[in-house]
């Protein structure tokens, strides 16, 4: 069983585990798999507390999710004010997203804008009004395959492919988004006063070690090479601006 959350040390969750073991989370699945600490569906009630967990992890399990803003409603209500919520999918526009026929639906960074406040008025749909469990995107990776590395070498290929990089299928993989909770009118009022509720910051990135042309190393953890930040981002339009 995996540790509960203590004034000192407060939970942190890995959940759609699997058969992956992340030491120092509560390991948790739909499936007992031989190292969950946890067996539950996500789309229910989780069995933790409010505001107990500093910490939430997922890789690839939101694509599985038919009932995925139940997902988001729990794990609004366990994080603490200062928790964060952390999320891999495969990209939306990659044949990943629907290569598992147990993928439901394809995520994009901009997908995620219906967590934040201010979404439903920005985008004229009232459909998302009632929506209240809110989270601000803080931070969203779209990782380049380690196919385009021979083009995406070279500087000057490179500015001009990632230009037009959203018009190549195929060409991004995966997407990495990091979420903060905001639990009070306070938060609220604050990261609205700020933010465009249809937009989203993402920056394009591919791992050093595809770059590198090798693979990973035993104990190395994979780390991004960011090539472009992305100021706003909301399906429509984007402004950017190159970073060497």
């Amino acid at each position: 069983m995996g540790s509960l959350s203590s004034p000192t040390e407060p939970l942190k969750l890995h959940l759609g585990c699997g058969n992956h073991k992340i030491p120092g989370y509560v390991n948790c699945d739909l499936y007992e798999t031989g190292i969950t600490d946890h067996v539950f569906d996500c789309t229910g009630q989780w069995p933790f507390p409010d505001n107990s967990a500093s910490t939430i992890y997922c890789a690839h399990m939101l694509e599985h999710l038919v009932d995925f803003k139940a997902f988001f409603r729990e794990a609004h209500r366990v994080l603490r004010p200062d928790g964060n919520l952390q999320i891999r999918v495969p990209y939306g526009g990659h044949r990943a997203a629907y290569w598992d026929i147990e993928h439901v639906r394809p995520w994009y960074a901009e997908t995620f804008c219906f967590l934040q406040p201010g979404y439903s008025h920005a985008i004229g749909n009232h459909q998302h009004d009632a929506w209240r469990h809110y989270f601000s995107v803080e931070d969203a990776v779209l990782r380049i395959t380690g196919k385009m590395v021979p083009l995406m070498r070279w500087w000057l290929l490179r500015v001009v492919i990632l230009a037009w990089l959203e018009l190549l299928p195929q060409a991004v993989e995966e997407l990495w988004v990091w979420l903060a909770p905001l639990k009070t009118p306070e938060q609220v009022a604050q990261w609205s006063a700020l933010h465009p509720g249809n937009s989203v910051s993402a920056r394009y990135s591919i791992y050093r070690h595809h770059l590198e042309r090798r693979h990973l190393g035993a104990n190395e953890i994979a780390e991004f090479v960011d090539w472009r930040k992305e100021i706003l981002w909301n399906g429509f339009h984007s402004w950017w601006k190159l970073r060497d």
